[in-house]
């Protein structure tokens, strides 16, 4: 099994990707540039300059049957759209705060969206990656829903 770490520089900070054979199985948003070399990746050079609305890797995130099931259902959210944590619970039958925890533990924020849930109120919610709510309204706003 081989395994490769990536740092990618975006404009959320550094960008650090785990591959276990031709997998993606994590992604990490450090708030600051490390001092590691940077090497850049189309996709997301894209992604930040809204050209690219989807991501095109081999996926094997690590969680529970369940957390999986609610990371699947999270890459259905279209670019530049939400759903709220009790539409996301309602689409797989279980409850909205289940479902939160899950999107917490998502070991692939940005390639599976988390980002684009909110509360049913229209909050944003809270959001496990890079600066927490800074970060997550900031990808909103690149995707045009804020």
């Amino acid at each position: 099994m081989s395994q490769e770490k990536k740092m990618i520089k975006s404009p959320l900070g550094t960008l650090e990707l785990e591959f276990k054979d031709r997998y993606l199985v994590s992604l990490k948003i450090h708030n600051e540039i490390v001092s590691s070399p940077h090497n850049s990746m189309d996709v997301f050079d894209g992604y930040f300059e809204g050209r690219t609305k989807s991501f095109d890797f081999s996926l094997q995130p690590q969680g529970t049957t369940f957390q999986k099931k609610v990371w699947m259902t999270l890459q259905r959210i279209p670019y530049g759209q939400t759903w709220s944590y009790s539409q996301l619970a309602q689409e797989i039958g279980s409850g909205a705060r289940a479902v939160a925890n899950a999107c917490a533990k998502n070991p692939l924020p940005l390639i599976i969206p988390c980002h684009r849930v909110l509360r049913q109120d229209g909050a944003l919610g809270g959001y496990s990656a890079g600066q927490g709510v800074v970060t997550k309204s900031y990808l909103l706003k690149l995707e045009g829903y804020l």
